[in-house]
This record gives C-alpha cells, structure tokens and sequence, in this order.
C-alpha cells in the first residue's frame, strides 16, 4: 500500500512540474506567436500539435476579447465624459477668451483600423490658421509658436486637449487604448519609409497606449520607427491586463509631465 501511494506522489509531482513547464515555457511562447506564421512551430518538433492547438484557443479568446475591449472602451469613455465635463466647460471659456476668432474645438482627418479615415476631435490648443503656411507638421512638446498663449501648451503637456476624443471612442472610430491615429498625409509619406508602420492600422487607434507612456513626442523618424515597434509589441501582446495597466501608467506620465522611457 505503501508503495502505491509513493507512486502517486511521484504522478502528482510530475503533474505539477509539467504544468510548470506549460504556463512558464510553453503558454508563452504561444502568446508571442502569430497564429498564422507556421515557421515559429518548428522548434518544437513533436509539441508542434500541442502548441497549434492552444494557438487556436488563444485566437478563440482573442475574438472574445475584442468584444469585452469594446463594452470597456464604451463604459470608461462613458464615465471620462461626464467625469471631465467641467474641465472641458472651463478651457473652453479660456480658449474663447484668449483666442476668440478660432472654433473651440476643431476636427481633423485621421487614419484609422484599416486604413479607414476618420474625423477626430480636439480642444484647440493652436492660434487659428496655424497651419495655414506650413502644412501638416509634427507636433513638438517643447517651444512651439503655433499654440494658444498661457492655456495651449498646458493643454498640450496636461493631455485635457485630448479629452473630446472620448466621444470618437463612445461611436466606435477610436478605442481608449491603442496606436495613435495620424494624418492621412503624413500617413503617405511614413509608409514609404518606416518599415511595417501599415500594420499599426490592424487595430483602432487609441486616445493612449504603449508608444506615447514609453516614448516622447515624434521628433525624428528615428522617434516614428522605436513607436512603431511599440505600437506592434502592444497589438501583438493586447490583453484585458495589459489595456489596464497602460491606462493606469497613463495618469503617471500625466501627472510627470513626460514619457516613461
């Protein structure tokens, strides 16, 4: 009897190593794939069977989690409206008052999941015309003459100017968290360059998300292509946990001032 139950402190042991094994190891390395790419599987020799098949159950509950993305995005813009309103009510007699020929708030056309354009909504950080001479142009988070004077660039460095966007979340062009959208002509002339920037468009754009807490402001096409790979790092790692945490490291950097490098 004794040494039955000797045996199956050995199974259980086993057990418990092999389940180990499985969510350190094996789960994700699952995680990090692509489903479709095929060539990840062969390291695996025989577990390739195992692995494609907690593939398929990952891209099962990957749909599941768009859906659950999508009830979030709804329920936090929802709240972020009604929370933000006086805010909102407050710049905007501050916009009007220093800067009374412009609107105050002013639309622009963005790029969105898959490469539909869509018309974005901002409180208007910039004099009237601004761009009237130059074009569309990054923005820059230091000096810039184009802005509001007193209120622009707070707008601009407290992100408030970014809280009408709650809105294009609430109908569904946006998600709380997400690449950010840019410009239909800057769009052109970074797909030519930046190697895999399109594939940013496989997922709604976001008011936040990975790129904007760990980087600065785009300067340089070095700053496009480090957003790039961090705006692929967040599609390819999306998870409820993660959307979480990228929200809540949000309010650091906004509370900083400035990027989490």
């Amino acid at each position: 009897m004794k040494i039955f139950n000797k045996i199956a402190q050995i199974h259980l042991h086993i057990l418990g190593l092999s389940a180990i094994i499985i969510s350190l190891i094996i789960v994700p390395k699952v995680m990090a794939m692509s489903v479709n790419d095929l060539t990840v599987l062969q390291p695996y020799g025989f577990m390739a069977f195992i692995v494609s098949i907690g593939s398929a159950i990952l891209h099962y509950a990957q749909s599941k989690f768009l859906k659950i993305k999508r009830a979030f995005d709804i329920v936090v813009s929802l709240i972020a409206i009604t929370l933000t309103a006086p805010i909102v009510i407050g710049c905007s007699v501050m916009i009007k008052v220093l800067s009374p020929t412009g609107k105050i708030i002013y639309h622009q056309d963005r790029v969105g999941k898959d490469g539909k354009v869509f018309r974005i909504y901002k409180l208007r950080s910039m004099k009237p015309d601004a761009e009237k001479a130059t074009g569309a142009v990054w923005a820059n988070e230091e000096k810039d003459s184009r802005v509001i004077p007193f209120i622009g660039a707070f707008l601009r460095k407290s992100h408030i100017d970014e809280i009408p966007q709650f809105y294009n979340v609430l109908i569904g062009d946006m998600s709380v968290v997400g690449p950010r959208p840019e410009r239909p002509e800057i769009v052109k002339e970074l797909e030519k360059t930046v190697p895999e920037y399109l594939k940013r468009l496989q997922v709604r754009p976001g008011i936040t998300g990975l790129s904007q807490i760990r980087h600065r402001y785009d300067k340089t096409l070095r700053d496009v292509k480090k957003k790039v790979k961090l705006d692929l790092l967040y599609i390819r790692k999306t998870c409820l946990i993660g959307e979480i945490s990228i929200l809540l490291r949000t309010f650091v950097v906004i509370f900083k001032g400035k990027a989490i490098y």
